[in-house]
């Protein structure tokens, strides 16, 4: 039996125009190949400029998360701290500028592989963990700290360039519960 199989890594946007942009086929493709550069900052540098060419918001979103993900695992090899800008819980609010270690980074596959690190998890020490699932439903990082020993402090991070994102508080608060 003959199976026909199509391979391809880009898609082609047709813009307003009838430009054609061309662009990676999906998120994970774009985080596949960025692994295998060389000069990732490069890589990274390159594919914000060809996301907004294709005016796409979702392809600047994926690269605006790859770069996250980039500068968290640097800062946490550098031992340097991450400097985040995050939006207030209200609306029109400034954004606010926060700095934290990143003691640890890791990528987990569960609640229960979390839970595992967060146990693990001196005080004082700072965690930045990545869900590996790429499709999660609320949060592409969290960061987690305790400040005592019976204080378990944590930040749910989205990665965006949009001027609003929702949170699905609901898949916080079930994360929550898993953690204990």
């Amino acid at each position: 039996e003959n199976s026909d199989a199509v391979n391809h890594l880009r898609g082609v946007t047709i813009l307003a125009n009838n430009d054609k942009k061309y662009f990676f086929i999906s998120k994970y493709v774009t985080v596949e190949l960025a692994m295998k550069c060389d000069d990732q900052r490069k890589f990274l540098t390159d594919s914000y400029r060809e996301a907004a060419a294709t005016e796409n918001p979702a392809f600047e979103g994926w690269i605006f998360e790859f770069d996250v993900n980039y500068q968290l695992d640097k800062a946490h090899r550098d031992e340097s701290r991450f400097c985040s800008m995050m939006r207030p819980w209200t609306a029109g609010g400034d954004l606010i500028v926060e700095e934290r270690s990143v003691d640890i980074y890791e990528v987990f596959n569960s609640s229960k592989d979390l839970s595992t690190l967060i146990k693990s998890l001196d005080i004082g020490k700072v965690l930045w963990a990545k869900p590996k699932l790429w499709c999660q439903k609320s949060y592409d990082f969290l960061c987690v700290w305790k400040s005592d020993a019976t204080t378990l402090n944590m930040v749910v991070a989205n990665a965006t360039i949009a001027s609003t994102h929702s949170i699905l508080l609901t898949e916080v608060n079930k994360l929550a519960t898993e953690l204990g």
